[in-house]
């Protein structure tokens, strides 16, 4: 890749950008614990409320170990991964590891590419990493006569996340960064049946995210979407069209897109894609 991409690196050199797996790679280990609390009041009758609060402490993870790969010979916590000035003995070394060798995406003719940094963000094994939150769910189902039913429900879910990626290095935050798990996550709708017909309306939520690849840092908006399902069951008890279905689905109704991020390179997706869709 060219230099443009990458921050810090004069735009007419090239990157040699290492992605992908790697062979000395150990299995990761974790240590999970969860509490739960389910209500099903008395006086409510069809309503349930689940809370749960879970803890995963993960030793010798599988990640990637950039979570901010752009800006890699701009932070601090790179070390090692993002080089400035290669030796040809650094570069060889970075070449040997891959299988198929080194492709050139620069568009420059292979004898004219200079390089002028070296980013690896192959999967490597972090030190530790943790993931912690807390899941609601609130559901109520009411049978309003002998043909219709309604059933309400909600979710909700909170996170936060962090990696080490080796002992001494920095702890760095995950969750709420761009292309990591937003803070939180929501859906919340109802489901209306009368006798074999269906009808589901449901509201998603997506928390927002900071991007934080360039400077200055921008906030990434949250998405906010709207499904609906309409679903036809066949009455007949018996013959040909016993027990068919037909489902009609319309989902994010109002065409939301999400937010337009920075991208330096103009073939990757203008959007979180990690967390966001289009369709």
């Amino acid at each position: 890749m060219l230099g443009s991409v990458f921050p810090g690196i004069p735009t007419n050199l090239g990157v040699l950008y290492l992605t992908g797996g790697n062979s000395s790679l150990k299995p990761e280990y974790a240590t999970t614990w969860t509490t739960s609390l389910k209500l099903e009041p008395r006086f409510a009758k069809g309503l349930r409320i689940e809370g749960s609060y879970f803890d995963i402490s993960f030793r010798d993870r599988v990640a990637q170990p950039l979570t901010n790969a752009l800006n890699a010979f701009n932070d601090p916590t790179a070390g090692s991964l993002a080089i400035r000035n290669p030796t040809s003995a650094q570069i060889a070394a970075a070449v040997a590891r891959l299988p198929q060798g080194a492709q050139n995406f620069t568009g420059l003719p292979d004898a004219s590419v200079v390089i002028g940094g070296i980013v690896d963000n192959t999967i490597q094994n972090a030190a530790r990493q943790t993931i912690r939150g807390f899941d609601l769910a609130v559901d109520y189902q009411a049978k309003l006569n002998a043909n219709d039913t309604l059933q309400l429900t909600g979710s909700l879910t909170y996170q936060e996340s962090d990696q080490q990626l080796a002992e001494g290095k920095p702890v760095v935050q995950l969750s709420g960064l761009i292309f990591n798990p937003p803070h939180w996550r929501g859906r919340i709708g109802g489901t209306f049946r009368h006798a074999n017909t269906g009808l589901s309306l449901f509201a998603n939520y997506v928390g927002g995210t900071l991007d934080n690849r360039l400077q200055p840092n921008l906030r990434v908006g949250a998405f906010t979407s709207l499904d609906a399902v309409v679903r036809i069951r066949a009455a007949d008890e018996s013959g040909p069209f016993r027990g068919l279905e037909a489902t009609v689905g319309l989902m994010n109704m109002f065409n939301e897109r999400p937010d337009t991020i920075r991208n330096t390179n103009a073939a990757l997706p203008p959007y979180d894609s990690a967390n966001y869709s289009v369709a």
